[in-house]
């Protein structure tokens, strides 16, 4: 996403019942490919997740490319390895997370909440 070179990310936190339960939104100055958006997206959420002390959280990314490449246990050499090796070094620390591809139709508020991330 892209306002005056900046990229924005949206989060949203329900129960097990799928009930809301809390936003996150966040922006950086930087203008992000889509995939590695992505990956920035779910390392932000992650962050945010743990600072909050939350647990038993499953990420949904309508991104499988990156979904795949977080299951990955072979070496990133990909433009977003970095982040990719932070989200699973979290990801090990955490074994109550875990991370699952979803169709994009399944993660609509979570893009609702990124294009409006701007305004927050």
């Amino acid at each position: 996403m892209d306002e005056e070179g900046k990229s924005g990310f949206g989060a949203c936190l329900r129960d097990d019942t799928g009930e809301f339960m809390m936003a996150k939104t966040g922006w950086m100055n930087a203008v992000l490919r889509v995939k590695e958006g992505e990956a920035h997206a779910i390392l932000q959420s992650l962050l945010w997740l743990t600072n909050q002390n939350i647990l038993n959280v499953i990420i949904e990314s309508d991104c499988k490319q990156i979904v795949d490449q977080i299951k990955s246990k072979e070496e990133d050499i990909t433009d977003c390895g970095f982040i990719l090796n932070q989200i699973r070094d979290i990801l090990r620390s955490y074994p109550s997370y875990s991370i699952e591809y979803v169709r994009r139709q399944a993660n609509l508020v979570a893009h609702s909440i990124a294009r409006n991330s701007f305004i927050f």
